[in-house]
């Protein structure tokens, strides 16, 4: 028989930690450490408002447009990356908060 698969989250965000129990830890979850963690994800956007603006404003007066198109490459994926670290932040987060319930 194969064994199980390993768990997607550490069983130890279930374990009462500093004599915490699940359900403090779940409040917590819920009021503090998922609202900062959403919020950061939700503060995003507007970057890559910017990064589009500097496209637009910089790309048609640059001298050198392959330069223009590198940096906008490179602030995209700076961008995209952190919205990836964020969503895996909150996902993270979510699934200690099933595990706990």
């Amino acid at each position: 028989m194969a064994a199980p698969p390993p768990p997607l989250l550490s069983e130890e965000v279930c374990r009462p930690v500093d004599g915490r129990s699940a359900a403090d830890k779940m409040a917590e979850l819920a009021t503090k450490i998922i609202p900062r963690a959403r919020a950061r994800l939700e503060s995003r956007p507007p970057y890559l408002v910017d990064v589009i603006k500097y496209c637009e404003e910089s790309y048609p007066v640059a001298p050198d447009k392959d330069f223009v198109s590198r940096r906008a490459e490179e602030y995209i994926k700076e961008s995209l990356e952190a919205i990836a670290g964020d969503i895996e932040e909150n996902a993270k987060h979510l699934m200690g908060m099933l595990l706990l319930q």
